[in-house]
């Protein structure tokens, strides 16, 4: 008797499992999806693979997504540590989704809130004009660094920001003396 293929009304999905005994490797090539069905017109999709031992949720993987068609070609391999005492009673799951992007954007605009790097962005430059209007002398270094150059230097990163809005730090300080033109200025900055 012949094993008959079930078909999915949702699609399909090929894998390739190989587990290495002497390496203790558990090998999952994600290799494509067929005929897959689709809430809305976009057809965005990746695949997140979940290690299981014991009924409990070990690691999790995803492939990367693939834009624009209902069969995607992921061809991609997960490799996961697996000792041969516990290949008895470990399970690997998959589950194809749907990519959704620009959600994060749609829920600030619904929420009435600013992105928070634009919000952190604001903060930093409110607190710089803070401390440049307090007086000489009553800001004190704080802490100490750690040993190493850092990458980028606070100061560099403020310096070119000023910079791409055509300004020179002698003008930024006459700027944050007056609250109010300080303020505009910090509007235009984080307005994007």
């Amino acid at each position: 008797m012949e094993a008959q293929e079930s078909i999915s009304d949702l699609g399909e999905v090929l894998v390739s499992l190989l587990y290495n005994e002497n390496l203790h490797r558990l090998s999952v090539t994600v290799i494509e999806a067929r005929r897959l069905k689709f809430r809305e017109e976009r057809r965005d999709s990746y695949v997140r693979v979940t290690l299981n031992q014991h009924y409990r949720t070990v690691k999790v993987k995803r492939t990367a997504t693939v834009k624009g068609t209902d069969s995607p070609n992921f061809s991609e391999c997960f490799n996961f540590r697996v000792p041969a005492a516990q290949i008895d009673v470990t399970s690997v799951s998959f589950q194809v989704l749907q990519a959704v992007s620009g959600y994060g954007r749609e829920l600030w605009k619904i929420t009435n809130q600013k992105e928070i790097t634009i919000e952190i962005k604001r903060r930093k430059w409110n607190w710089i004009g803070h401390t440049i209007r307090k007086e000489d002398g009553a800001v004190e270094r704080m802490g100490s660094r750690t040993r190493g150059r850092p990458k980028n230097k606070w100061k560099r990163i403020v310096l070119e920001e000023i910079a791409r809005e055509g300004k020179t730090w002698s003008e930024v300080k006459k700027l944050a003396t007056n609250r109010v033109r300080w303020r505009h200025f910090v509007n235009a900055l984080c307005s994007s």
